[in-house]
Formats: C-alpha cells, sequence, structure tokens
C-alpha cells in the first residue's frame, strides 16, 4: 500500500536535508501545442521517513519561483519519469532550468525494460496499481476534481519510489537537457521510409512519429487524442497494434509523454493536426 500526505505549499527549508526529489508535471491543454500550459506541478519527498508530495497549482504566478530553487540546488536530486518531456516544458514555459535530474525512465531502458511507462514499472518492481483514469482528463479546469489531484500526487510519489528502487539496484540515468538534434536513440533508421509505402517522413521523424503519422494516413478522422494515446500505450489492437509491433517491436511500449512529445512535433511540422476533434495528416 502507498501511503502519502498530500500538501499545497512546499518551503525551501522543507528540502534541504533530502537527497533527492521528484517531480512530475500536469499539463493542460495538451492537445494543442501552442495553447498548452503547466496545470500542476507535483514535488515528492521524504521528511522523518514519510513520503510528502506538494501538489502546486500552475495558475499561481509565484510557483516557478517556488520551485526554482531546489531545481537549481546541485546538492539535490531532481527524479523525473520522462525527463526529456517534464524538463523540458518547465524550460520552454516557465525558463526553469535543472542540472541535476534523474530520469527513471531511462533508467529502466538502459537496463533492459521494454515496458517501461511508470504503472508497468510500479507494478512490476514496487507491487503499486496505478490508476490512470484521469491522466487524459482536463487539467485546464478549475478547481480540479479531487481525483485529479489524488492521480496527480501518486505519480509524483510513486517516482520517487522507484528512483528509490533503482538506487538500490544500481540503475544510473542522469539527464542533462540538450539542444534539438538528430537522437542516436530516436533518429529514424534510412530504410524505414522504404518499409512504408505512401507515406513520407521528414528525416526528423523518430519511429514512434513515423508509426502515428502511417496510423493516421491509414485511418484519418478515426482517432480522437484521447483515443489514440489509450491505444498506443495500453491498448494497442487491430491495424494500429500492428503498425506499432511493426515499427517498434512487439515489447516496446512507448510511456504517455513520449506520445504526446511526439505528436507535439508532427503537429509542429505541418504534419498531423485535429478536426473534429480527430487526428488527419495535413
Amino acid at each position: 500500500m502507498l501511503n502519502y500526505q498530500v500538501k499545497t505549499e512546499i518551503h525551501l527549508g522543507q528540502l534541504q536535508g533530502p537527497s533527492a526529489v521528484a517531480l512530475d508535471i500536469e499539463m493542460a491543454n495538451w492537445r494543442v501545442p501552442s495553447q498548452e500550459w503547466i496545470s500542476l506541478v507535483q514535488v515528492a519527498y521524504r521528511e522523518a521517513g514519510e513520503i510528502h508530495v506538494v501538489v502546486l497549482d500552475g495558475k499561481d504566478a509565484q510557483t516557478p519561483e517556488t520551485v526554482r530553487p531546489f531545481l537549481l540546488d546541485p546538492n539535490i536530486t531532481i527524479a523525473v519519469h520522462n525527463a526529456a518531456y517534464d524538463v523540458n516544458k518547465l524550460q520552454k514555459h516557465w525558463g526553469l532550468h535543472t542540472q541535476s535530474a534523474f530520469c527513471t525512465m531511462s533508467a529502466a531502458r538502459r537496463a533492459g525494460e521494454k515496458k517501461y511507462s511508470l504503472q508497468v514499472l510500479a507494478k512490476k518492481f514496487l507491487g503499486i496499481d496505478l490508476d490512470k483514469s484521469e491522466q487524459t482528463s482536463d487539467f485546464s479546469q478549475r478547481p480540479l476534481t479531487p481525483e485529479q489531484i489524488e492521480y496527480a500526487a501518486k505519480d509524483a510519489a510513486c517516482t520517487l519510489l522507484l528512483w528509490e528502487y533503482q538506487q538500490q539496484v544500481g540503475w544510473y540515468s542522469p539527464y542533462h537537457p540538450k539542444l534539438k538534434s538528430k537522437s542516436a536513440e530516436n533518429a529514424l533508421p534510412a530504410t524505414f521510409a522504404s518499409q512504408a509505402p505512401g507515406f513520407a517522413f521528414p528525416p526528423e521523424t523518430s519511429k514512434l512519429g513515423a508509426a502515428i503519422l502511417e496510423v493516421i494516413g491509414s485511418m484519418p478522422h478515426k482517432f480522437s487524442p484521447e483515443r489514440l494515446i489509450a491505444n498506443i500505450t495500453s491498448e494497442r489492437s487491430g491495424y494500429l497494434g500492428w503498425v506499432l509491433d511493426s515499427k517498434l517491436g512487439t515489447d516496446v511500449i512507448p510511456d504517455k509523454k513520449e506520445v504526446l512529445a511526439a505528436l507535439a512535433t508532427l503537429e509542429s511540422q505541418g504534419q498531423v493536426q485535429v478536426i473534429e476533434r480527430r487526428y488527419v495528416l495535413v
């Protein structure tokens, strides 16, 4: 059973003892990258052995300055599940930086885990079931529901526990923000485009992005943002499942934030758009 206390305020003094905190964010209006904003920031840490989670409102103008000091503290490790997403969103929207981030998702991937969503890893290594029913709910609304707050807080608490587990078993994956460039891990192989006749991919398109383009191109007006994310990260059946299995491998299950990042990239490239709440190619 996961036990933690939820707070709505945090002071730097509370974080002078911990060597690590876990950080997570919830985005509002993520379906439209030009309109997205940070709805919540969740910070989990231990105090006197107990886990505390502070849930901060992104609409509060003080929130960026509240989190800035410990993000910049080199003595505090910032554990994030999919740091490439959260850290970059904090930088993009609030100009916040950190040089001491640890990515629990990358650590799991480096250790050979093929299914590395927080939900899967929490179940496998912590014995915790994470309810993801609030994952695609509307985080732009105010007030947020108790279920949304609980969902957000629990993700941060599990990230902290996962980091602690990874420290025990020797998994290590520091994250250092980089300028956007082709990635050896995500770059599309030169032979990939030839495997999908009829679809042209920009050279920087990731494997996941290319698979999403093929699915949307073959089934336009079928998937809402919520349904596409659910199908890719969990359900994965039918033609969509076949495309993902053939392009990514049957044992690779992307994390939700990876899918969000891939969709945002495709939209910014002018490859896809949402019309009447359904994805189509541009």
